[in-house]
């Protein structure tokens, strides 16, 4: 059970359910910063503009997350993005990348927190707190062709060239 504290300052009693057992320790003990990072990906990755609910494969190194040689991995082919951050720090952040040649099909599926949502007059709009950096290819590592995903990607942050290997890359139908 969690138990956190609002911006009014009433006292939240929640119990969250994991669905792929990505950090299945969490029950016993306290996040460490790594495990952070894995929470806040899983998130972002399942955060959806229009609140409707979208099949995707999440892919990353854990084993949880790794679907080499499953049927998964050739029954989702088209890369939507990839998510990271942290939500557990003073200053949570939370980003997103792309895949361009993907965009307008990700939308399609009403998908756009990776790509961003566009407005009435296109403009580019990120979802909540999920900045979004652009291209995959400008922030991340090479996709790893074995499982499909990106090993690292740039928090870009404050400039420096700082990567985190918790990166959850989400393919869908």
């Amino acid at each position: 059970m969690a138990r956190w504290l609002d911006g009014s300052g009433k006292v939240h009693n929640e119990v969250y359910w994991g669905i792929i057992g990505l950090v299945p320790d969490w029950s016993t003990k306290a996040l460490d910063l790594y495990n952070q990072q894995w929470i806040s990906a899983c998130l972002a990755s399942r955060t959806n503009w229009y609140g409707v609910s979208v099949t995707i494969s999440s892919r990353g190194t854990p084993s949880a997350l790794d679907k080499a040689g499953t049927p998964e991995l050739t029954a989702y082919t088209r890369l939507e993005g990839a998510f990271w951050g942290n939500l557990f720090v003073p200053s949570p952040y939370l980003n997103a990348c792309n895949d361009e040649a993907n965009r307008s099909y990700v939308r399609s599926l009403m998908r756009e927190c990776a790509a961003g949502h566009l407005t009435s007059g296109g403009a580019v709009q990120q979802c909540g707190m999920i900045s979004i950096r652009g291209s995959c290819a400008s922030y991340c590592e090479a996709l790893n062709t074995n499982g499909m995903y990106y090993p690292s990607c740039v928090n870009n942050l404050t400039g420096s060239q700082e990567s985190t290997s918790r990166v959850i890359t989400v393919f869908l139908r």
